[in-house]
C-alpha cells in the first residue's frame, strides 16, 4: 500500500468508529422511549441490551472467517451495512424477535469493526498512537449520541435516523478504502508462525489456563465489563424511572460518563508508568465500589456528577490494567489474549438481562443493587491479584 491509500485507510477507519460510538450507544440512551412506544417489559429491554452484547462477541471472534474467504475489504463492509440494517429494522418494527435480531446485527457490526480497526492500526503502527487515535474516535461518537438523543426530544426515530444517515457516510468512504496484506493478515497466519517458534507443540499454547494470575485477571475483567454495559445500558432508564433526573439530565450525564473514561484512559496510560498493575487495579475497584455507591443514592444533581464522574475515571484504565496484569502470558501464549476477550465477554451477556428481569419483578432501583454481586466479586479477586502480585516480587 501507498501512503496516500493508508492515510485513506486510517482516515475511514476514523470516520467509522466515530460512527460506531455513536450506534453502539444510542439504543441505550433511547431505551426508555423505545420501552414505550413498542410496550417493552424492563425485561425486554435487557434482553436486547444483552443481544447487542452477544453480537460484540459475535462479531469479534468470527470477523476473521470470512475475511480469509471473501477479502478483509468486502467483509469489513458488510459487517458496516450490518448495522445501517439493524437500526432500520429497529425504525420499522416493534416485533421482539426482529428487535433481538436487529441488536444482535448491532453488536456483530461493533465487535467486527473494532477486530479490523484495532488488527489494522496495529500492522500500520510501530507503536500504539493509531490505536488510540481510533479509539479517541470512538470515545467521541459516544459522547455525541446523547447529544442526538437531546436535539431529537421525544422522537426516538429521529434520533435513530440521523444515526444511519452517520452510518451510510462511513460506508460510502469505505467503498473506496483498499486493505492491503501490509495492513491487515488473514487468520492463521501469524499464529502457525508462533506455533512453529513454539516447537510446533498445541497442547503449549494453552498453559496460561495452569495460571493463577490470568484467572484473577480474567475474573476482574468479567466483573468489569460486566459493570460497564449494565451501567452504560441502563443508565439513562434507571435516573429516569427511579424519579432522581429528567430525560435530558440523564442523557447528560451519560456523555459526561463518556467524556471522563476517555480522559481517564490517558490518565491511566500516563500512571501505568509508574504504578505496576496490581497497584492500578486496587484503586480503581475501590474507586469504582465508592462511586457507584454514590450515583445509586444520590439525589442531589451535585453527588450524581460526582458519582459519574468518579466512576468513569475509576473504570477508565481496568482493560488496560487487566491485559498488562497478564505479564507475559499474552507474548507466551499467542491464544491468551483471544480468551482473556471471549470469558469476560459473557458479562456483558448475561448480566444486562438479570437487571431487567429483577427490575420487572421488583423494580429498577433493586435491578441495579444487585450489580453490587459484581462489585463484591470484583473487590474480592483484586484483593487475591494483589496477595498474588505481591508474592510473586517478593520470590
Amino acid at each position: 500500500m501507498n501512503e496516500k491509500a493508508k492515510k485513506y485507510l486510517i482516515t475511514d477507519i476514523s470516520l467509522t468508529f466515530l460512527a460506531l460510538g455513536i450506534f453502539h450507544l444510542i439504543p441505550g440512551t433511547e431505551l426508555p422511549l423505545i420501552r414505550s412506544d413498542y410496550g417493552l417489559t424492563y425485561q425486554f429491554g435487557g434482553f436486547m441490551l444483552s443481544a447487542q452484547s452477544v453480537g460484540v462477541l459475535a462479531g469479534g471472534l468470527l470477523a476473521g472467517i470470512p475475511a480469509k474467504l471473501i477479502g478483509a475489504k468486502k467483509t469489513y463492509l458488510i459487517f458496516e451495512m450490518a448495522a445501517i440494517s439493524g437500526l432500520v429494522l429497529t425504525v420499522l418494527t416493534g416485533h421482539p424477535a426482529v428487535l433481538i435480531i436487529s441488536m444482535i446485527c448491532l453488536g456483530m457490526s461493533k465487535g467486527s469493526t473494532t477486530y479490523f480497526g484495532n488488527q489494522i492500526t496495529n500492522n500500520l503502527s510501530e507503536d500504539a498512537s493509531l490505536t488510540n487515535l481510533v479509539n479517541a474516535f470512538f470515545a467521541a461518537g459516544a459522547c455525541i449520541a446523547p447529544f442526538i438523543g437531546i436535539l431529537c426530544g421525544a422522537s426516538w426515530r429521529k434520533a435513530y435516523l440521523i444515526t444511519i444517515a452517520f452510518c451510510c457516510a462511513g460506508f460510502l468512504h469505505g467503498l473506496r478504502t483498499e486493505i492491503g496484506p501490509d495492513a491487515y493478515r488473514a487468520i492463521g497466519e501469524t499464529d502457525q508462525n508462533e506455533l512453529a517458534e513454539d516447537g510446533g507443540h498445541a497442547g503449549s499454547a494453552w498453559g496460561f489456563l495452569k495460571s493463577g494470575q490470568f484467572w484473577l485477571c480474567a475474573v476482574i475483567m468479567f466483573t468489569y465489563m460486566s459493570l460497564e454495559a449494565s451501567i452504560i445500558g441502563w443508565m439513562v432508564t434507571y435516573l429516569m424511572d427511579y424519579g432522581q433526573t429528567s430525560r435530558g439530565f440523564a442523557q447528560m450525564l451519560v456523555t459526561v460518563l463518556w467524556g471522563v473514561l476517555l480522559i481517564g484512559r490517558f490518565i491511566s496510560t500516563a500512571a501505568s508508568r509508574r504504578y505496576q498493575p496490581h497497584q492500578m487495579l486496587a484503586v480503581m475497584s475501590a474507586g469504582t465500589a465508592v462511586f457507584f455507591t454514590l450515583m445509586m443514592f444520590g439525589h442531589s444533581v451535585g453527588i450524581l456528577t460526582a458519582g459519574v464522574l468518579g466512576l468513569g475515571l475509576s473504570m477508565a484504565g481496568m482493560y488496560a490494567s487487566c491485559v498488562a496484569g497478564t505479564g507475559s502470558l499474552m507474548t507466551k501464549y499467542p491464544l491468551c489474549m483471544g480468551i482473556m476477550i471471549a470469558l469476560p465477554g459473557i458479562g456483558p451477556i448475561i448480566m444486562p438481562s438479570v437487571i431487567g428481569s429483577i427490575a420487572d419483578l421488583v423494580g429498577i432501583h433493586a435491578g441495579m443493587m444487585y450489580l453490587y454481586s459484581m462489585l463484591a466479586v470484583m473487590l474480592a479477586a483484586t484483593a487475591l491479584y494483589v496477595r498474588y502480585a505481591g508474592r510473586l516480587k517478593g520470590e
